[in-house]
């Protein structure tokens, strides 16, 4: 089954002003590696996120509907992509920090505070420091 995600988010992960993956296929393969929502990048760290940008290098093969087994439909293979930008992976580890950051503090995650020119560029500076 697809990873369930809205429509904003998916638009995060390819704006150049946010995350900047390059294109639809590897915003898919991200979020079948799990980031499907902002609360969800608080599962990953640096290295999950250098691990999970060679993870997305390698297709996701179909799976064939198994009723005894509970998968009731078919499912596509997913096609390998290739993060290309180094850009974008720090985007992301500075977006888990934030996203880390808010939860303990008890900061509702969203747009407004998780975009990227507008807000994280001056968390990264801060949380360097």
């Amino acid at each position: 089954m697809p990873p369930v995600s809205n429509q904003q988010f998916r638009l995060y992960l390819k704006q150049s002003s946010n995350i900047k993956l390059s294109s639809d296929v590897t915003v898919l393969r991200i979020l079948y590696e799990g980031i499907t929502n902002w609360d969800s990048l608080a599962d990953f760290d640096e290295s999950s996120m250098k691990a999970m940008a060679k993870n997305c290098k390698e297709m996701i093969p179909a799976i064939t509907a198994d009723i005894a087994a509970g998968i009731p439909a078919d499912e596509p293979a997913i096609p390998g992509t290739v993060v290309s930008s180094t850009q974008s992976i720090v985007h992301l580890v500075i977006a888990y920090n934030s996203v880390k950051y808010y939860i303990s503090v008890g900061i509702v995650v969203d747009l407004t505070c998780i975009g990227y020119t507008n807000n994280l560029s001056a968390f990264k500076i801060e949380y360097e420091a």
